[in-house]
C-alpha cells in the first residue's frame, strides 16, 4: 500500500504479493478491526493512521540501502 499515492485496490496488493484475493481479504479484514486502514470505497483500502504511509516509504529506503 505505501507504494500507492491513495487508496489502494486490495487486488492489486494481491497480485503484487502473489497471493490469492482470499488470502489478502483475510489480512485486510484483521488490519481494519486493528485500525490500520480503513475502506476507501468498492475493493479499496487507504492507511487509516496518519503518516503511516510516509513512514514507510522512508524506512523502505533505508532498510534498502542496508542489503
Amino acid at each position: 500500500m505505501a507504494k500507492d499515492d491513495g487508496p489502494s485496490s486490495t487486488a492489486e496488493i494481491a497480485k503484487r504479493l502473489k497471493k490469492s484475493q482470499t488470502y489478502a481479504n483475510t489480512y485486510r479484514a484483521r488490519l481494519l478491526e486493528d485500525d490500520v486502514i480503513k475502506n476507501a470505497g468498492w475493493g479499496r483500502v487507504d492507511f487509516a493512521i496518519p503518516y503511516l504511509r510516509q513512514y514507510l516509504r522512508k524506512h523502505d529506503a533505508y532498510y534498502m540501502q542496508q542489503e
